[in-house]
């Protein structure tokens, strides 16, 4: 009960009219094809976006409880997940295999120098910003509880069903 509420301190929910336009910086794809970041959002579904690390534990864990609490609370919904994988350097070519290990369903980029990191303002991994149809955020998360994935998909049926 007390984790729920410390992670009730960590959702912050941004005003409606707040547009997060996502900077312009090269991307990488697992297989080394470049993507601009401004095209992650293409205004048709709601997106999820994970900054996280491979060497991180607690990154790997909310992906895949993010995952699991989509697949249940969000089944049929118009939302995807993408994982911005950050802090990679020049050690990129393990992301492919380590996501295809994991069997992870969801898009996922190479932010190689942390640039759209830096760019975001995001202060540390997981991070989680909550993006609607139209480009606004609809909530961010810093850092991992157990339990966060679940308030995460419950502010995402709120707004879904304000519509």
């Amino acid at each position: 009960m007390i984790m729920m509420g410390i992670s009730l301190l960590f959702l912050a929910t941004v005003s409606k009219g707040q547009q997060t336009i996502i900077p312009s910086v090269r991307l990488l794809t697992p297989d080394f094809s470049n993507v601009n970041s401004s095209t992650l959002l293409d205004g048709h579904e709601m997106v999820i976006l994970i900054f996280w690390k491979t060497s991180d534990k607690k990154c790997c864990c909310h992906i895949s409880s993010m995952i699991e609490a989509k697949e249940q609370m969000l089944q049929g919904q118009n939302v995807k997940i993408i994982g911005i994988c950050s802090g990679e350097g020049g050690n990129v070519c393990h992301v492919k295999p380590f996501v295809a290990g994991r069997d992870w369903d969801i898009g996922v980029y190479i932010d190689t120098n942390d640039d759209l990191k830096r760019a975001m303002g995001i202060p540390g991994t997981p991070y989680t910003i909550v993006f609607d149809e139209n480009g606004k955020v609809v909530c961010q998360y810093n850092g991992y509880c157990i339990g966060s994935e679940e308030l995460i998909c419950e502010k995402l049926q709120v707004h879904l069903a304000m519509k």
